[in-house]
């Protein structure tokens, strides 16, 4: 599991298709559309050793439902079943709750049975934490449960939503669902499916590693453009405030200086008036006094 600043990421993260079964679905080698769930259910919650939590395991309770359904219906809709895989960080009951809040809350029906599982996958040898669900095709209200390819879609979108509430940053591989592989063929391991599984991933930890390199040589580019920018724009700005406060510094010495000179001036015209005063009054004959 990797983290992501406070949240993780669950790169693992796989919803399977959704599998109804009715009177009309069901294998040859099954006498009736209860001994497919039967068997399902032992397959699913039966004796093994990598099964740490089960839910609603009731088998008269599901051969019941099954009777009152087909009675109305020989080819009616009984339950439908699917997987969905979990973060190893979970624990048992942390898994539990989580999917049953989701199945409670966005599939509404009336009666379910999951079980959790946690082994070691197949492909890579790691913990493998995940959960098995088969719900009645009937809602809390009676009625029958459908639903479109927009809704089952809307549903993977919200199951998605349940992880993220727990922390979680979904990160799917891009090439899950595009080709179908079944990792059993004939109650045994598919090597040849295995191999391809193993390839694709190996391909999509390469172009994941190429592209989170380029992203960061591209973001190093940037920043280092943005720096350049910055050193060009404020290079002139500084000058200009530079030159800006010289002309003010030039200005209050000159305008200083002038007014000093001023000044002297007047006092200069000020003393040129007081000499000729007193020269006037020299050349001026006084009347004599006897």
């Amino acid at each position: 599991m990797v983290t992501l600043g406070k949240r993780k990421v669950f790169y693992n993260h796989y919803m399977s298709a959704w599998q109804w079964l009715s009177g009309r679905n069901k294998s040859r080698s099954y006498k009736s559309v209860y001994d497919v769930i039967k068997a399902h259910l032992r397959y699913i919650a039966g004796k093994r050793d990598d099964i740490v939590a089960v839910w609603n395991a009731d088998l008269e309770k599901w051969k019941e439902l099954t009777e009152k359904e087909l009675a109305i219906r020989w080819d009616a809709r009984i339950a439908c079943k699917f997987f969905v895989t979990l973060p190893n960080d979970l624990s048992t009951q942390e898994a539990l709750e989580l999917v049953k809040k989701f199945i409670e809350k966005e599939i509404k029906t009336s009666f379910y049975t999951v079980a959790i599982h946690r082994n070691t996958g197949c492909i890579e040898g790691k913990e493998n934490l995940h959960a098995h669900v088969i719900f009645y095709a009937r809602d809390t209200n009676g009625k029958k449960i459908s639903f479109s390819k927009s809704e089952l879609y809307n549903l993977r979108r919200k199951w998605e939503e349940h992880l993220e509430s727990k922390g979680f940053i979904i990160k799917t591989a891009p090439w899950r669902g595009r080709i179908r592989v079944n990792l059993y063929q004939n109650s045994k391991l598919n090597e040849t499916a295995i191999q391809y599984i193993k390839s694709q991933r190996q391909v999509w930890a390469w172009m994941t590693k190429a592209i989170d390199e380029e992203k960061a040589f591209r973001e190093k580019e940037e920043r280092k453009r943005r720096e350049e920018e910055r050193k060009r724009t404020e290079t002139p700005k500084k000058e200009n405030e530079r030159k800006t406060l010289l002309r003010d510094i030039i200005k209050r010495i000159l305008n200083k200086h002038t007014e000093g000179g001023g000044r002297e001036t007047e006092d200069k015209k000020q003393l040129k008036i007081n000499q000729n005063k007193k020269l006037l009054n020299s050349t001026i004959p006084r009347p004599n006094q006897n």
